[in-house]
């Protein structure tokens, strides 16, 4: 289980949450949550989201 405050900005990791996981990189800290970017596109996580479904590569 990922805890949020380990993330690092600018560092990918493991999107699981999917078919199949996806590589997202880390952007920034929210008001309510985290910001990914994965292939151009830019998604917000919630903090739940982050820990059951962010994982390290």
């Amino acid at each position: 289980m990922m805890k949020a405050n380990e993330l690092v900005k600018g560092k990918q990791y493991r999107y699981t949450a999917g078919c199949d996981p996806v590589v997202v990189t880390y952007l920034y800290e929210t008001f309510n949550g985290y910001m990914f970017e994965a292939n151009g596109v830019k998604n917000p996580l919630n903090i739940m989201t982050v820990k059951l479904y962010i994982e390290e590569l």
